[in-house]
């Protein structure tokens, strides 16, 4: 897709997406508490309904195969699940989430007395699994592999025989999610007690009927703000989008404060505005618990020529592409001098230019991130934008149509 140089000078609104993050969680507890819940604002990304059509599949008892294709939550979210439910069952994915890590997980459910087999190499997805009544009680995660993998076994807590209490060997990586976990099974009436490497869940045995108002989506908002950021004299609104949020990825706006970009809250939304000032010192990043966030920030950082950091890293070359190493061949690609570990980032001050089609690995947020620079650049051309329908179908009706205000 061949993007138009884009001028935002003015005053421009954008319509964010739901948290799918948000929307999958509670579409799980809904579906354990017999869907007493009334949903409101839920999320219509590819993920969110391909877990919400998963649901009614399980519900159906028609075809006992899940495939996930390429989504790292739905296939961790509805291996516990099912390992809960009566019945056998085979979760599969498409290439790539065969490559992704499930063992932890596996293990861990195994260990509370989870029937599951992997049908081609162990620790990966394709498995079979033979549902049962889990015995819950006390299971260890090192901290360092994908918070989804605890967050699957809390959201599954409460269909277990004792309260579940998860022991970490290290502070988990993520840890934001995992807290965001935590509140949506408060909400729900369960006691959930968290400290800085064990949760214990101790279930209410029946849910009350209340309405969930879904969050509209901060990570989404960071490409607001990198087209805020490379646009002089602009501004976005970004309605029903608050500070007080259960999203981890909140702090955003406070991360590119640093970048050029104010933000102001009010009862309608949240007002982006180019600050005309960016910090010219290097900054750093501490990612661990952001992971989502560094495509867009790492691309706004060399678009803007600051000298930057991104560290704790070590989980992203296991997300939807190899995001790590994609992140450093692409921005190699327009220009921008960086050193990559295994673990971290470092950006050094360049003049990017455009000299090629934007590989984006099948990735929204590669899309979506590297589409931004078409602020900046002229005839920035990027691979697969139907990816964006992963987490923002809209995405480019707003970048390339917003709503003039």
């Amino acid at each position: 897709m061949l993007l138009p140089k884009l001028n935002y000078s003015g005053a421009y609104q954008w319509e964010l997406p739901a948290s799918k993050s948000l929307s999958n969680r509670w579409l799980i507890v809904n579906y354990l508490c017999g869907e007493k819940l009334e949903i409101d604002n839920l999320s219509q990304a590819d993920d969110t309904m391909l877990l919400k059509q998963m649901l009614e599949q399980l519900k159906d008892r028609k075809d006992n195969t899940f495939h996930c294709k390429n989504a790292g939550t739905v296939a961790r979210f509805i291996t516990a699940l099912l390992a809960t439910q009566k019945g056998t069952f085979v979760v599969t994915g498409d290439e790539r989430m065969k490559q992704r890590p499930m063992a932890e997980l596996l293990d861990a459910l195994r260990s509370i007395g989870a029937h599951i087999r992997c049908l081609e190499q162990e620790g990966f997805l394709p498995v079979e699994i033979r549902g049962t009544r889990l015995k819950g009680g006390e299971v260890r995660l090192s901290g360092k592999g994908s918070s989804q993998f605890a967050s699957a076994l809390l959201l599954v807590a409460q269909t277990m025989e004792k309260p579940l209490t998860i022991k970490f060997d290290n502070i988990p990586v993520s840890k934001a999610y995992i807290s965001t976990t935590c509140e949506v099974l408060k909400a729900c009436g369960h006691d959930v007690s968290k400290k800085t490497l064990e949760i214990t869940v101790r279930p209410v045995s029946k849910v009350n009927p209340f309405t969930v108002v879904v969050e509209n989506d901060w990570t989404s908002a960071s490409y607001a703000y990198n087209v805020v950021a490379f646009s002089p004299n602009s501004k976005i609104f970004l309605p029903w989008l608050y500070p007080v949020s259960l999203q981890g990825d909140g702090i955003v706006w406070q991360w590119y404060e640093r970048l050029g970009v104010h933000t102001d809250f009010s009862a309608e939304g949240t007002v982006l505005t180019n600050s005309g000032w960016h910090a010219e010192t290097k900054q750093t990043f501490d990612c661990s618990d952001n992971p989502d966030l560094v495509l867009s920030l790492a691309v706004a950082c060399a678009g803007l020529g600051i000298e930057a950091e991104f560290t704790k890293l070590n989980t992203l070359n296991f997300k939807e592409s190899r995001r790590l190493d994609a992140l450093f061949k692409e921005l190699g690609e327009l220009g921008c001098r960086s050193e990559a570990t295994g673990e971290s980032l470092h950006l050094f001050p360049s003049q990017l230019a455009v000299k090629k089609i934007v590989e984006t690995y099948n990735d929204h947020r590669m899309v979506m991130s590297f589409s931004t620079l078409a602020c900046l650049l002229d005839g920035v051309e990027v691979e697969n934008p139907a990816a964006v329908a992963k987490s923002f179908p809209d995405f480019f009706d707003q970048l390339l149509n917003p709503q003039q205000i």
